[in-house]
């Protein structure tokens, strides 16, 4: 057993950096905290929403406004983690290559 390990000395390569960036995440524990909860609570939300239009037997107006709500819970949890530096993809659900190119953002100046 090493006493310098970085998994019992966290203290001790707290301000450590490896190519110019932290190995360690330098925001409170409070905030870390906080991201986790809302990251797991939105990602619950979301499981139980896809299952809804996965079982496919909602009704139109319901299934429009699932679909709302999946398109409205996938931008939060995008802006959650835009917010707190992670590493972000943008979701197939917020992409507008699904949709047709007369849907698309239209610049006259082209």
């Amino acid at each position: 057993m090493n006493i310098f390990d970085n998994k019992t000395c966290y203290e001790i390569y707290y301000n450590t950096k490896v190519n110019g960036k932290y190995m360690y995440d330098q925001r409170s524990g409070i905030a870390i905290l906080q991201y986790k909860y809302n990251s797991k609570l939105l990602e619950a939300k979301l499981l139980k929403v896809k299952f809804l239009l996965g079982v496919g037997e909602l009704p139109d107006v319901f299934y429009i406004k699932a679909s709302l709500k999946k398109r409205a819970l996938v931008k939060q949890k995008f802006v959650l983690e835009v917010e707190h530096s992670c590493e972000v993809f943008i979701p197939d659900e917020l992409s507008c290559d699904q949709y047709s190119y007369s849907f698309r953002y239209y610049d006259p100046i082209l």
